[in-house]
């Protein structure tokens, strides 16, 4: 009965003791392009201990997924700033939390920070293709397919010859039309616009001879 009793109160006290961990505060994040990657530069303000030296454990909630996961590249951080490496050239939303950790005697740590979100914006976007052009009396026809679960995709620009002539502002939208009855060659070429203004390479050419 005394050792029982002992190891319950050894239990209560061990799990006060993690609660009294103090929980990260002022996370940051900033997003810093490279020439062909970007990284995501965590900050927060170094906890207050009396006890033994404090790390940090770094909590990633990636793209599509529901939940934090603890991210084990980082290990236990002894800093107050961490640089996260993002691979991906596409728009994508991540969130990051930290938590603070002591691992002597054992490993104990504190509730999750509060959690700060970045949206990266694309860096680049996929080439794109135009699937089929259409000449009917005067009127042209554009029709392309592209990936529109691309977050940041703002629309596609329409070239002739070279020349910006028009723009589509909805993502969603695959065809264009027009007026030509000018006689002449006239080559079409589309790209994909993101709302930062970044533009895919021009699709392949499509010519079009009116005589």
């Amino acid at each position: 009965m005394r050792i029982f009793l002992i190891i319950v109160l050894f239990s209560i006290g061990v799990d006060c003791f993690a609660q009294k961990l103090p929980v990260p505060q002022g996370l940051t994040a900033k997003v810093v392009n490279h020439e062909n990657s970007r990284a995501v530069v965590l900050t927060w303000n170094k906890s207050t201990w009396h006890g033994g030296e404090l790390g940090y454990n770094l909590l990633v909630k990636f793209p599509d997924n529901n939940y934090f996961l603890l991210y084990q590249d980082a290990g236990v951080i002894y800093d107050t700033t961490y640089t996260f490496e993002v691979a991906d050239s596409q728009s994508s939303h991540w969130q990051f939390a930290v938590m603070a950790v002591e691992n002597f005697p054992e490993v104990i740590r504190s509730t999750q920070s509060e959690p700060v979100d970045v949206i990266l914006p694309s860096l680049s976007l996929p080439n794109i293709e135009i699937s089929s052009l259409k000449y009917e009396n005067g009127v042209v026809t554009l029709v392309w397919d592209y990936s529109i679960s691309i977050s940041d995709l703002k629309g596609y620009n329409i070239y002739v010859n070279d020349d910006l002539i028009d723009t589509v502002d909805k993502k969603g939208q695959m065809a264009w039309t027009d007026k030509f009855q000018g006689k002449g060659k006239y080559i079409f070429q589309i790209s994909a616009v993101s709302n930062s203004g970044v533009e895919s390479s021009k699709s392949q050419k499509k010519l079009l001879k009116i005589e």
